[in-house]
């Protein structure tokens, strides 16, 4: 009767390992595009409205209009034109692998208005 039991041990953690594994290289793809999207951003040169061309990636700088209603952000309820919240679920005191993983992103189109022009940032093209 011992051998069994040294078996479902086994077996279980196994399983809670094959499962620990998933989610962790999960995660990880998850940072990478953001990790990769942070690095083209970085690489992006500030330019005028006035002085984009189409197809080349800019950086603009500028203040926030509305194009529509504004969205109220999860955590800090103010008005936003975007938010990205992640929450993770853990069990118990066991803090290093969560139970599940919840990702919510919302964003409106609004518009960048600089001193030399106006862009528009739709939702659906917005890294």
């Amino acid at each position: 009767m011992r051998y069994p039991r040294a078996m479902d041990v086994a077996l279980i953690a196994t399983l809670a390992s094959g499962a620990a594994g998933a989610v962790y290289l999960a995660l990880r793809v998850w940072r990478t595009d953001a990790r990769r999207t942070r690095r083209v951003l970085r690489q992006a040169r500030v330019v005028p409205i006035a002085k984009l061309v189409d197809g080349r990636l800019a950086c603009i700088v500028g203040k926030v209009e509305l194009a529509g209603d504004a969205i109220e952000a999860l955590v800090s309820r103010r008005p936003c034109v975007a938010y990205d919240t992640t929450v993770q679920f853990f069990q118990g005191t066991d803090f290093t692998v969560p139970l599940r993983v919840e990702i919510e992103r919302r964003m409106v189109p609004f518009f960048v208005v600089d001193s030399t022009g106006r862009a528009r940032v739709d939702a659906p093209q917005a890294a």
